[in-house]
């Protein structure tokens, strides 16, 4: 209970405008990271690390990642990978205490260098973390690890590894927590993007209908989940040449990831590129242009290109989860 008190006090006082010291800022950006609100966290956050370094003291391990993770769900995977790896040095000082801190940074390590397109060095790390997980088979992370795998060989064109991981994730989220389907469902998400990728597109729907299908039951209509869904519908609908559908769900793709995630985000640049494409077979070229513009702009800011079709880092799902469930 006195924790609770402390958080809300500690609050107040930030809302008020009153600067809080380091720790105190680490306590309550942990809090905002629990329910969801990255941008919040981050803010307070930078300025904890900040102010440690400059007073010539290293930021705790648990700081460094939770840093790295809100920049990450930010999409600035570039800044989000050098604030992991000091989070890693700083574990290794712990020693045994620190391993499984270690772990969950690897994870998200991993999916920092597949965000870049460096598959080979995301595998390697990624497998590192699986090798770790070894001891844990009912550890939740062992089903994060198995998707994240198969978005890596997704992202290398090895669609049978990719299914493989994907089905594993599945199996084992179902295994571990039967009762979260939310995050089941986010393995259909990625095996439908996968066979949109090669064209299956029967098999890519009936994927993402059975992750639709949980998601709209369980989730606000604005999740960021199911603004991943919604461009994964979109191109599938484009592929299919249902124009009317694709255009209705890329224009709702573009309210969902704005309200959810914000406009710079990389999700809003390939939902922008995706509808582009659609505007410019339209011949409304003067719009398609526009987007074009903002979704290059985009990509440019975060160094990334345009993934078309959207898997899911497991890594984000229970952030997710709990930034829409307290708006």
């Amino acid at each position: 209970m006195t924790f609770r008190i402390s958080l809300t006090f500690l609050a107040a006082a930030l809302a008020a405008g009153q600067e809080l010291a380091p720790r105190q800022a680490v306590q309550v950006a942990s809090a905002m990271l629990a329910r969801g609100d990255a941008r919040g966290a981050e803010r307070l956050l930078r300025s904890a690390v900040e102010t440690l370094t400059a007073g010539g003291e290293e930021p705790s391990a648990a700081t460094l990642h939770n840093l790295a993770s809100a920049v990450h769900e930010s999409g600035r995977y570039v800044e989000a990978e050098q604030f992991y790896k000091r989070a890693l040095v700083a574990w290794d000082r712990l020693g045994a205490e620190g391993s499984a801190g270690r772990i969950r940074t690897l994870v998200n390590l991993g999916d920092t260098y597949k965000q870049q397109r460096r598959y080979a060095r995301a595998e390697q790390v990624t497998l590192q973390a699986m090798q770790l997980l070894e001891s844990t088979p009912t550890d939740p992370l062992n089903a994060t690890v198995l998707n994240n795998l198969g978005a890596i060989y997704h992202g290398q064109q090895r669609f049978d590894l990719a299914v493989q991981y994907y089905r594993r994730s599945i199996a084992t989220w179902e295994l571990v927590i039967p009762s979260d389907r939310v995050r089941s469902a986010v393995g259909w998400n990625n095996i439908a993007a996968m066979y949109i990728d090669q064209d299956q597109l029967p098999e890519a729907e009936d994927a993402l209908r059975r992750a639709m299908t949980i998601w709209e039951k369980a989730l606000p209509e604005h999740h960021p989940l199911m603004s991943r869904a919604l461009l994964n519908l979109a191109m599938l609908a484009v592929r299919q040449d249902r124009v009317q559908e694709a255009d209705a769900l890329f224009r709702r793709g573009l309210t969902v990831t704005r309200t959810a995630l914000g406009d710079e985000h990389p999700l809003m640049g390939s939902t922008l590129a995706g509808y582009a494409g659609l505007l410019r077979t339209l011949k409304k070229d003067k719009e398609a242009k526009e987007m074009e513009r903002q979704a290059q702009a985009i990509f440019d800011k975060h160094a990334t290109e345009n993934l078309a079709h959207h898997s899911i880092d497991q890594r984000q799902v229970v952030a997710l989860q709990n930034r829409n469930q307290r708006r």
